[in-house]
């Protein structure tokens, strides 16, 4: 358990170092209007760019969520608190009620 939590840590610092902490007015409309339209009720999210993609991070049935998306608004992976793999938290993500 404590290698898992400091493998996390790592990842995180280094996912970090590469993207950098954006505006919400920053943000494509294209990759905007893809997030409202599944996640409409997220109330508070962080947003950050990595290279030509966005990642969004947010808190939502309990669970700390990081999606990214391309410039298009096109899902390009996700993952979970838990450390869900990505085909597993897609499957939760779009399980989760939307507005």
């Amino acid at each position: 358990m404590k290698v898992k939590s400091i493998l996390l840590a790592i990842t995180t610092l280094l996912l970090f170092s590469c993207s950098s902490s954006i505006e919400e007015s920053e943000v494509p409309k294209s990759v905007m209007e893809s997030f409202t339209d599944n996640y409409s009720d997220t109330m508070e999210v962080s947003w950050r760019k990595e290279g030509d993609a966005f990642m969004a991070e947010f808190t939502q049935e309990d669970k700390k969520i990081s999606v990214t998306l391309n410039d298009e608004g096109e899902w390009v992976k996700g993952k979970t608190s838990d450390e869900q793999d990505d085909e597993d938290v897609e499957t939760i993500l779009h399980t989760l009620p939307i507005n």
